[in-house]
């Protein structure tokens, strides 16, 4: 069982949005949503459910991981307090993840900076629209970013928690890209998943 935090969706709205969704299961992979300006985020108590936290954190939890759930759209929350909650956890992993704003990857950036100087042996995974295009500057440029999840990631976060948990060959994950020996590797392409029905969500 890993311990994951795993914080979704940065958004640009003060640059502070986040808040903590308990009661799911207790902490393990920190799984977070960082802050960025999105349609639900100028509604005011009219946050969006945070769905894609949901969908990969369920998978997780079911694999028998200890999750916490980090939804960074609502709160708001300085980011200082965003890496005290992460840091608190003392996560083996934190996922990382957005819907697909570009505006949010700075503030990713600047979160997992600032966590992996207080926490340097977690793993940082990366995942959304902006790193699954550009994974290959993201790896080069942000050395604290250690896998990037390209495409859905709800079944490939679950086989890459398990290959980090086993010490297996991250390059036998289909679907994500990491560095090994200064380069860039990465694997074939995850398969889509063709029915929806199939993939639980956090809770239920």
């Amino acid at each position: 069982m890993l311990r994951i935090v795993y914080v979704c969706k940065p958004i640009l709205y003060d640059f502070r949005l986040v808040a903590l969704h308990q009661g799911v299961n207790d902490y393990a992979y920190p799984h977070f949503k960082p802050p960025h300006l999105a349609i639900g985020s100028r509604i005011p108590k009219e946050q969006l459910p945070p769905l894609g936290l949901l969908s990969i954190g369920g998978p997780l939890i079911d694999d028998g991981h200890d999750v916490a759930l980090l939804d960074a759209e609502i709160g708001p929350l300085p980011h200082n307090e965003i890496v005290r909650r992460v840091v608190d956890h003392r996560p083996e992993a934190l996922l990382v993840g957005h819907s697909g704003s570009t505006s949010a990857h700075p503030i990713v950036v600047e979160l997992t900076r600032r966590v992996r100087g207080e926490l340097p042996n977690v793993t940082i995974v990366y995942g959304g629209v902006f790193p699954t295009y550009h994974f290959r500057e993201v790896l080069l440029q942000e050395p604290q970013i250690d896998v990037v999840v390209r495409g859905e990631g709800e079944a490939t976060a679950s086989r890459l928690m398990a290959a980090i948990e086993s010490g297996g060959d991250l390059a036998e994950v289909d679907g994500i890209a990491f560095r090994r020996d200064g380069r860039v590797v990465e694997t074939r392409p995850a398969r889509m998943i063709e029915d929806l029905m199939h993939t639980a969500l956090a809770g239920s």
